[in-house]
């Protein structure tokens, strides 16, 4: 059969498909930086507050003096920081232990190499990149074909 210029013998195929989105997933949580907190300042600033100064007789309202003092000054020392952090769908479970312990190996290697700026370390990091990617890889092959 001899087609001409221009004509074709499939048939063309228009299809509307309707595929939802995932919904991504956040969660805000509140923390703090408390490497900022210098100790002797910490101690200054709650060394002048009446929990220590004039301190309560009672059991539990000194508990909720000291508790109330010690907040409001990490509150200025180390102010609370709203923070927002994706939980979506990070999942490793295909990873084979073989494959976690090798990206484990990878990462200590990379912070070695990083650190000192050797070759040596270059080079044992960069095996160890190979390494990690061909357990990831097998565990990937493996996880599918179960």
């Amino acid at each position: 059969m001899t087609l001409a210029a221009g004509c074709s013998d499939h048939s063309l195929v228009l299809a509307e498909l309707a595929v939802g989105h995932p919904v991504s997933c956040y969660q805000r949580f509140a923390s703090r930086n408390m490497k900022t907190v210098v100790p002797d300042v910490f101690v200054a600033k709650l060394s002048v507050r009446l929990a220590c100064m004039i301190p309560a007789d009672d059991v539990n309202t000194y508990a909720d003096q000291l508790d109330h003092d010690i907040t409001s000054v990490v509150d200025h020392l180390a102010p609370t920081r709203m923070k927002t952090r994706h939980c979506g769908k990070c999942s490793g479970r295909w990873l084979s232990d073989e494959a976690v312990l090798a990206k484990r190996q990878q990462r200590r290697l990379e912070a070695r190499w990083r650190r000192t700026k050797l070759e040596t370390d270059r080079v044992a990091y960069r095996k160890a990149c190979r390494t990690a990617n061909t357990h990831i890889v097998n565990s990937r092959r493996s996880f599918y074909q179960q």
